[in-house]
C-alpha cells in the first residue's frame, strides 16, 4: 500500500500539477510563452538556418515530401499563391485593419504578443479578403 501511495503521489506531482497549470493560461503568461505545455527549447531544436529548407517548390515537391518537410521542420513556405497586386492591396487592408483594432481594443492577446496581435478576418469584410481567399 505505502509503494502504490509513493507511486500514486509522484506521478500526481510530477505529471498531473505541472499540466494543470500549464493548462491554465492568461494574458500575462502570453506574454512570455509560445506552447500550453512546459517545454524548453534551446538552439538544438532549430532545425534549419535555410530557408531554402522550407520553401515548397511546387514542380519538384511531391505531397508525401512537402508532408514530412512540415513534420520535419514545422512550417513551410509556399510561394507566388498570390499575384502580386493581389498581395499587395491585402496587405494594405491589414496594415489598416490593425490599425483600427488597436483603436477599438479589438485584438486578442498572442504567445509572444510585443509586438504582435491576433484579430479575426471575415471574408465579407472587404473584397480583397474574397478574392485572396478565392
Amino acid at each position: 500500500v505505502f509503494v502504490a501511495m509513493y507511486c500514486f503521489r509522484s506521478i500526481h506531482h510530477d505529471y498531473f500539477v505541472p499540466f494543470f497549470s500549464a493548462a491554465l493560461v492568461d494574458n500575462d503568461r502570453l506574454l512570455d510563452e509560445f506552447t500550453y505545455y512546459e517545454r524548453s527549447c534551446g538552439s538544438q531544436d532549430i532545425s534549419t538556418t535555410n530557408l531554402q529548407d522550407i520553401v515548397l517548390e511546387t514542380s519538384k515537391t511531391t505531397p508525401h515530401q512537402a508532408a514530412d518537410t512540415m513534420l520535419k521542420h514545422g512550417a513551410m513556405v509556399f510561394p507566388k499563391v498570390l499575384e502580386p497586386s493581389t498581395l499587395q492591396t491585402l496587405r494594405d487592408f491589414v496594415v489598416r485593419r490593425n490599425g483600427e483594432i488597436y483603436q477599438r481594443g479589438e485584438a486578442y492577446p498572442v504567445s509572444q504578443g510585443f509586438n504582435r496581435a491576433s484579430f479575426g478576418i471575415d471574408a465579407t469584410e472587404d473584397p480583397i479578403v474574397a478574392k485572396a481567399l478565392g
